[in-house]
């Protein structure tokens, strides 16, 4: 494995809300029906007939300075090699529900189910293989993509500037916040639009 930081960065100008990369992490997780590592949040903007409607990916961001992995009291989230916060769960060292993650998370991401928290991983596994996140694989409208952290920053900066004659307040959000999102996300819209700082 690398020790290069990666990331995932989510081009909300592409995505069509096909849903494939929900289907794709609930399956290859394994995760029963009312289980999700990742959503989609939706923002209506405007008025008709100028209404547009504007998505964003809700999920683990992937923390640069995760204040989730620093509260852990048994150490079962970590940041791993390739820099996603990913947890352990095994029959040594588990999680024991007491939520301190939940409360620290900044995006209000991770959720408890039977007593364990549970949370997008960045498919550690399938990475370690050479492949890309699940998500990434199937998305059909190539609005995520997996890469390096730099190499994801500079590929955003590149449509952003192509993006904003059409929506001028685009921007990429993750590149500063929480020493650096593992989740790069290219947004129509402020972030303020989606509760994020």
């Amino acid at each position: 494995m690398s020790n290069t930081r990666m990331a995932i960065l989510k081009d909300t100008s592409l995505c069509v809300a096909c849903y494939a990369c929900r289907v794709a992490c609930q399956n290859h997780n394994g995760l029963p029906e009312n289980q999700k590592y990742l959503s989609l949040q939706f923002q209506e903007k405007g008025t008709f007939p100028n209404a547009e409607q504007h998505i964003a990916r809700k999920s683990c961001m992937h923390c640069g300075d995760a204040p989730c992995a620093e509260i852990c009291p048994v150490g079962v989230l970590h940041t791993n090699r390739q820099g996603f916060v990913n947890y352990i769960d095994n029959t040594d060292e588990n999680c024991v529900g007491c939520r301190l993650c939940v409360n620290a998370c900044p995006y209000d991401i991770p959720e408890i189910a039977d007593g364990k928290m549970y949370k997008c991983t960045g498919c550690e596994e399938l990475v370690a293989a050479g492949q890309e996140p699940a998500c990434v694989d199937t998305c059909i409208a190539n609005a995520l993509t997996y890469g390096t952290f730099d190499e994801m920053a500079a590929k955003a900066n590149s449509r952003l500037a192509r993006i904003r004659t059409k929506y001028p307040a685009a921007n990429l959000y993750g590149v500063d916040s929480h020493g650096g999102l593992g989740m790069l996300t290219i947004l129509r819209t402020n972030p303020s639009d989606f509760g994020l700082s």
